[in-house]
């Protein structure tokens, strides 16, 4: 977890940066006439375009498995013989799931509120998109582990939710593109 974290944090460093050089370059090429707050609206979708590579890449993993491991490592009959309902259990592992992306994307804040400093951006919008992460993301965990709960081996969970999450995500970027 701590690897993937800090690869999720560094990359999204090095966009952040990427982006303020490519605007602020197209800012000083064009003589300094554009707004500054171009830039930070810019730099601000080039983040939430990764943020939201992380939902559809990072969010299935913690989810994918959860369920039919218990099975692998025979501790699945141990489980369902406690006093937890099925309810709860599966309760239990979305909020695992929920709780580590919620920990990345709570990381990241820092991050995107470097766009505030060129304008552009307000805290609406930030928190409408943190909003709409967190629901796309709960969404993908619920189905994720609907999967790892409906299979038999880790490998069939873990093909089965990404081959679902990009066709997901074609349909989801399709009806953006329209929209």
């Amino acid at each position: 977890y701590f690897i993937v974290h800090l690869s999720i944090l560094l990359i999204m460093a090095a966009v952040l940066l990427f982006a303020l050089w490519v605007y602020s370059e197209t800012h000083v090429r064009w003589g300094g006439n554009r707004d500054m707050s171009e830039i930070g609206a810019g730099t601000f979708l080039w983040l939430q375009g990764i943020q939201l590579a992380v939902v559809f890449l990072v969010v299935p993993a913690y989810s994918a498995a959860s369920i039919v491991i218990e099975r692998d490592q025979a501790t699945y009959e141990i489980l369902m013989s406690s006093t937890l309902s099925p309810w709860r259990i599966a309760w239990g592992k979305l909020t695992a799931s929920m709780t580590q992306v919620g920990l990345i994307f709570v990381s990241l804040i820092p991050l995107v509120a470097i766009t505030f400093l060129f304008g552009g951006v307000s805290p609406r919008q930030v928190v409408a998109n943190y909003a709409f992460l967190f629901v796309l993301s709960c969404m993908l965990s619920t189905w994720a582990l609907s999967i790892s709960a409906s299979v038999k081996t880790t490998l069939r969970a873990v093909i089965g939710v990404y081959a679902g999450t990009v066709i997901f995500g074609i349909v989801f970027f399709s009806i953006s593109g329209v929209l």
